[in-house]
């Protein structure tokens, strides 16, 4: 009979696969196909890049609330997710890229990440048609946009709430 180990177990889970889709009752653009012809959107707090040839999702796990939008830059490898805001911090829009690494499985990650401050969420997010621009809307009492360009960020305040 052997004995019983007296060694804790090894702690830790691991995500295997995201089931559901939030596209139902989300109206923002929430699917789009990257360079490589994968499926990326978000469910959660994930985001996640389908290879339907090989049935396999990667996963970007750089939110620690609820995505409520998606932008795909114009050259199909980079997206922008925003998050409503959460206990532990302003909501943030994290910019990732979607490839998937060969050797080891996993998709390339985040390339940056950018606080709002003083808003619940951001609401919608787009690249300018060049790429070189992103512009997010955030959830305050009259929706702002900023446009963030290299390292400044300019306000543009729209006339009515879009809400």
């Amino acid at each position: 009979m052997k004995s019983r180990s007296a060694k804790p177990p090894k702690e830790g889970l691991s995500l295997e696969w995201v089931y559901g889709y939030g596209g139902l009752s989300n109206t923002a653009n929430n699917l789009f196909y990257n360079e490589d012809d994968h499926a990326v959107y978000y469910t959660a707090a994930v985001g996640i890049v389908f290879d339907r040839h090989l049935h396999k999702q990667y996963f970007f796990h750089g939110h620690d609330n609820d995505i409520k939008c998606a932008a795909m830059h114009p050259g199909k490898r980079i997206v922008a997710t925003g998050q409503v805001g959460s206990t532990t911090g302003p909501p943030i829009v994290c910019i990732w890229d979607t490839t998937v690494n060969k050797k080891t499985g996993q998709i390339k990650g985040r390339v940056a990440q950018l606080p709002f401050e003083g808003a619940p969420a951001v609401i919608s997010l787009a690249f300018s048609e060049d790429g070189e621009r992103l512009v997010p809307l955030r959830e305050i009492e009259h929706t702002t946009g900023h446009l963030l360009a290299e390292r400044e960020e300019v306000p543009v305040e729209l006339d009515k709430p879009l809400l």
